[in-house]
């Protein structure tokens, strides 16, 4: 049974309620990796110009590869919360 074609009113509000908690806390974890990758992408573009600092670009790199999964992640829970 999906909550949503239920007949008894208070199951479909407890879910609409619950839907929404998720969803808004999805959407502010989404908001703070956003935040991250900003942060990571002004790192990285400083530090490509200095060209000395290799390894450092090398973990920006990754660090923004692994925020661009994450995002990815959240992104497509919550579109997966939407479709249903």
């Amino acid at each position: 049974m999906v909550p949503s074609s239920t007949t008894f009113r208070p199951v479909r509000h407890t879910a609409t309620v619950v839907g929404l908690s998720i969803v808004s806390l999805l959407a502010e974890v989404a908001s703070e990796i956003q935040d991250e990758l900003n942060i990571t992408s002004r790192q990285l573009a400083t530090n490509q110009k200095q060209k000395s600092a290799q390894t450092k670009i090398r973990q920006l790199e990754k660090k923004l590869k692994e925020g661009k999964d994450r995002q990815a992640n959240v992104l497509q829970w919550i579109n997966e919360i939407f479709e249903r």
